[in-house]
């Protein structure tokens, strides 16, 4: 048992490895070993420069549907009505941290996570539909929108900003999520200010996890 927890607990430290560590822009060890085949493709290579794995999130394409929803009390017993269940947005999976080991005695709690695939059900709406609206005004009209998932989440290399330039942004950081309503200025710290930007990474479709430049960009950040 002793050996199998051990196994376990080295397993979840390399996937951890694998799609949370920041890497330098090369391809190769200070040794030259090629390190390309560790992560699944070759490395970004650009000189002077800082990457890390970001979590993507599915690409999404929508579709609408206009519906004739059915305005009485009736319709269970109205054969012009039709009780139609629409998946909205399929099922899928996602990227969450987890703790890979509860005994993990790293004063950092970064250390004690590993980032887990987990499947997100379907979201479903259920609606009764009028068949035929002709001679009837118990209906109006709803626009549903369908989605379709192109892409899957995944994992990708993006630039990030490196560690020596990340201190000098965080008062302009900190400042642009307040002023979005993602962040109390008065509680700021370190680990408030990176749930803050996660938060609004997720709900603005952007790179999950780092100080990308897409990210900052899209909160006109300056860097």
């Amino acid at each position: 048992m002793k050996s199998t927890a051990t196994h376990l607990l080295l397993l979840s430290l390399i996937i951890c490895l694998y799609s949370c560590y920041p890497v330098y822009n090369l391809n190769r060890s200070p040794e030259g070993n090629d390190l390309s085949h560790l992560y699944g493709r070759t490395l970004p290579s650009k000189p002077g420069s800082c990457y890390a794995k970001c979590i993507m999130p599915p690409l999404m394409e929508y579709d609408t549907l206009n519906l004739a929803i059915y305005t009485e009390d009736d319709h269970q017993s109205n054969p012009k009505v039709d009780t139609r269940t629409i998946v909205t947005t399929p099922a899928s999976t996602m990227w969450t941290k987890k703790k890979a080991d509860v005994n993990c005695l790293s004063d950092n709690p970064e250390d004690c996570l590993v980032w887990c695939l987990e499947e997100v059900p379907a979201i479903v709406e259920t609606h009764h539909v009028l068949t035929d609206t002709i001679g009837s005004d118990d209906y109006r009209i709803k626009e549903v929108l369908i989605g379709e998932i192109l892409s899957p989440c995944r994992t990708d290399w993006k630039e990030i900003l490196c560690a020596d330039e990340m201190e000098s942004i965080k008062p302009q950081l900190s400042a642009r999520l307040s002023d979005l309503g993602y962040l109390d200025l008065a509680t700021a710290d370190f680990g408030v200010v990176k749930k803050a930007l996660i938060a609004y990474q997720k709900a603005n479709g952007l790179p999950r996890g780092n100080l990308d430049f897409e990210t900052l960009d899209a909160l006109g950040v300056a860097y």
